[in-house]
């Protein structure tokens, strides 16, 4: 067997053992693996940086118990989990920024109407605001307003109207 036959095994078996495991593991459970099938240190720093080379792995962080000549990572990825995971992140991050603009228009509206009907509150905003019912309960949830179903009223509480000129929403979240 060629030396990059057997490569291309370990590689595979890598990149089976990544999938098995959600797209990550920890350098410690690939040093056990590794040792089972016969190699060392060397053997998987190798494997690792052909694997990075061809653009399949990332490597995450330092191991502390590595050699300084041959580094090995304290975790290592699919490449593709990696990027649905920062795609995942970047989305979140854009998906509550896009809440605190909301809220921060209901607030500015409700520090200026401080009891208003729902209706009249949903008119007003509607087009500002694309989820309704999620705004108007993070504002309850943080005690910014007091939402009667019943009745059909949003009220401001204290601590919305003490809002006004003092901090920004920032402060708040």
């Amino acid at each position: 067997m060629s030396n990059s036959s057997i490569n291309n095994k370990y590689l595979e078996e890598l990149i089976e053992i990544l999938k098995n495991n959600n797209g990550r593991v920890s350098i410690e459970y690939l040093l056990n693996w590794i040792k089972n099938k016969g190699g060392n240190i060397l053997v998987l720093y190798a494997l690792l940086s052909e694997a990075e080379k061809m653009d399949k792995i990332v490597q995450i962080g330092i191991w502390p118990g590595s050699d300084p000549l041959f580094q090995l990572p304290r975790e290592v990825a699919l490449k593709q989990q990696t990027q649905e995971y920062i795609q995942k992140v970047e989305t979140e991050q854009r998906i509550d920024h896009d809440l605190e603009q909301q809220i921060s228009i209901a607030i500015n509206y409700l520090q200026k109407y401080f009891s208003v009907g729902e209706i009249r509150f949903r008119l007003d905003v509607g087009n500002k605001i694309r989820d309704i019912e999620l705004v108007l309960r993070e504002l309850e949830a943080k005690g910014l307003i007091e939402h009667n179903r019943d009745l059909g009223v949003i009220n401001a509480t204290e601590k919305l109207l003490s809002m006004r000129s003092k901090r920004g929403l920032h402060e708040i979240m």
